[in-house]
């Protein structure tokens, strides 16, 4: 072997000797990302008992049927925080306009958990009278709204 290639190859075995020592430090110091796993015994037999429901944070009236027309859109024109109760929960309420014939209608909130929308944000309005946003995003969904019946 040529002596003029040595110094590089020296350097390279170096290098890679360096390289791979950190990894096996990293490996070995850094925290498992999975729990430690034991064993436990499994139960000999299957439990018949059903397991009990747990409880809504909040709990929201039904909807009903509606005189307007379903699959049509609505947007939002204004919002009244805790403005319907209900069996102790406060709810806010939203008037709606119709985009196609200017009618109006109110609706209270169905999951006060979910974010408020916008003025002017759309929604279609289902069978059962629930209107529910036509855009919104997938990460934070926008309030669904139930039509109050005057």
């Amino acid at each position: 072997m040529d002596k003029k290639w040595t110094p590089w190859i020296i350097s390279a075995i170096a290098i890679i000797t360096v390289i791979l020592f950190s990894g096996a430090v990293f490996f070995l110091t850094r925290p498992s990302p999975l729990p430690h796993l034991t064993s436990t015994p499994r139960p000999s037999s299957v439990p018949t008992q059903k397991p009990t429901p747990t409880p809504s944070p909040t709990r929201t009236p039904l909807p009903t049927k509606t005189p307007f027309p379903a699959g049509s859109i609505w947007s939002v024109t204004k919002i009244i925080n805790d403005a319907y109760h209900n069996e102790g929960f406060s709810y806010d309420v939203a008037t709606f306009t119709n985009i196609e014939t200017g009618q109006t209608l109110e609706a209270h909130c169905a999951e006060p958990q979910r974010p408020s929308p916008t003025l002017g944000t759309h929604y279609r309005l289902n069978e059962v009278g629930v209107l529910i946003p036509i855009h919104e995003n997938i990460r934070y969904p926008l309030q669904r709204f139930i039509v109050l019946s005057h």
